[in-house]
């Protein structure tokens, strides 16, 4: 199919970092044919469809690359449990990532079946391709079956997302700190071996789709040997693919490794050599000037997700100016109750501006960037991903202008102002259109691949069957 998006704004994220007023783009299947100003078009070319862009802005599909899309479905329980923290005596703030865990999270986990976590995936893709994002990392950790991967394969490429399954893996030959920290014993369901072998036979099916890929993904190092963390690596390096885990993201986690190890997480990873721009450390919130180092020398990725690091789990800001000046790579996720990329966009820049007492602590252009260059260099599709260019893959998001919160433009709309503009004022829901991979995913805020309502509704008739387990997670 061809498609002409004529008229708009276009944010290209080229080398050059042009912006184009009056851009005109053409898409030819699932690529990228053109780009450049309507005036300079020399062929006027047959199209499928034209997209009339005026007062819109078109900008690079924005890449999650951490969520859990399963627990979307903890959507009312998370606000019960931290509503209800405040009058609990009980509850140790340095724990509370554990505690909102242990009461929502891992029961909803413990409880699932393949259809039910399809029914979360749909839900929470749904919302993303929504909202501008046209690449998701689902870190899915329950169940991890292979029947369960492979139907969460097939919800997303029937929706049409861009996107990644980390299959999280827990081994039984888990280390002594899983013991100490109490990691609940059913996330423990299969041997290393076995581990292995389902990711394998996932990675040899799933990663024949031209949308949807699985990797390894060793749950955090809370619950992973050292020796298990290079078994992944090497399964990764076998077949062209990434490491996704959890790291140093708890107030109390990063102390406990620290005692049990007498180092930190990413000192033991860096000796162990399995670090590579395409291993992923999760939040990093802790992370040592030693840990940074480490990552800027390898080029390892830090996937930052501010949204939920300061308003739903652990409190704590990401070094990731550090993580970046030192050559690090730096991508963004929304983590898995919240799909708002725009929100996390604005508390990147919000959160580094406390940490470092500093308006000018970071750039919106190299925010802005995180969420899609650096995000594709996390999950290896930096040549591919990430910007409007000739060659490229047609990911893209339209963004209607015409609203109240972002009335008026910037006078010049070919200066990084419009980038600016876009982070402060837009919300998810000022996305017109979504195309993926030539597809058009999205059209007028209307999702033209799956039955919406139906998806919503489905959502709901499993998050009401599973409140008994909260129930019981409260006993």
């Amino acid at each position: 199919m061809k498609i002409s998006i004529e008229g708009g704004i276009v944010i290209t994220n080229d080398p050059s970092r042009r912006i184009i007023k009056d851009g005109s783009i053409l898409i030819d299947g699932d690529k990228i044919v053109e780009v450049d100003k309507t005036s300079n078009k020399q062929v006027k070319y047959a199209v499928d469809k034209k997209i009339d862009a005026k007062g819109k802005v078109v900008i690079p599909g924005l890449i999650n690359t951490h969520t859990h899309t399963f627990q979307v479905l903890t959507h009312p329980r998370v606000a019960e449990v931290i509503a209800s923290a405040f009058n609990d005596s009980k509850v140790d703030k340095n724990m509370f990532l554990w505690y909102l865990l242990r009461k929502a999270q891992f029961p909803l986990s413990e409880a699932l079946k393949k259809e039910d976590a399809a029914a979360a995936t749909a839900l929470a893709c749904v919302e993303m391709v929504k909202g501008g994002i046209t690449f998701d990392l689902d870190n899915h950790y329950g169940p991890t079956d292979k029947g369960t991967i492979m139907e969460l394969a097939k919800i997303m490429e029937k929706i049409g997302i861009r996107g990644i399954i980390a299959r999280g893996i827990a081994p039984k030959e888990k280390p002594d700190l899983a013991n100490k920290a109490q990691i609940p014993e059913h996330l423990f369901q299969y041997s290393e071996k076995e581990e292995i072998q389902i990711t394998e036979e996932c990675i040899r099916e799933v990663n024949k789709s031209e949308l949807v890929k699985v990797w390894p993904a060793p749950l955090s190092e809370m619950y992973i040997t050292q020796e298990f963390y290079v078994k992944s690596f090497e399964l990764a390096k076998r077949h062209g693919v990434g490491v996704h885990t959890h790291m140093e993201e708890g107030t109390a986690d990063p102390k406990l490794y620290r005692q049990e190890y007498g180092k930190g997480p990413v000192e033991m990873l860096y000796e162990s050599g399995v670090l590579f721009p395409m291993f992923q450390l999760v939040h990093g919130t802790w992370l040592s000037e030693k840990e940074i180092e480490l990552i800027g020398k390898t080029g390892a990725t830090v996937v930052h997700n501010p949204v939920c690091n300061s308003v739903v789990f652990s409190p704590g800001i990401a070094p990731v100016r550090e993580v970046a000046d030192k050559g690090g790579n730096v991508s963004l996720g929304t983590d898995g109750v919240l799909h708002n990329m725009f929100d996390v966009l604005k508390m990147t820049i919000a959160l580094q501006r406390v940490k470092h007492l500093n308006p000018l602590a970071i750039s919106w252009q190299r925010v802005f960037e995180f969420a899609t260059l650096g995000g594709a260099t996390a999950v290896g599709l930096d040549k591919q991903i990430g910007s409007i260019e000739a060659g490229r893959k047609a990911d893209m998001v339209i963004v209607d202008l015409k609203k109240p919160n972002l009335t008026p433009l910037p006078r010049d709309p070919t200066s990084t102002g419009i980038t600016n503009h876009l982070i402060l004022y837009a919300n998810s829901t000022d996305v017109d259109t979504t195309i993926i991979n030539g597809q058009i995913v999205v059209e007028k805020g209307v999702v033209k691949t799956i039955d919406e309502d139906s998806v919503i509704n489905r959502a709901q008739e499993v998050a009401d069957r599973m409140a008994q387990k909260y129930i019981e997670a409260d006993v």
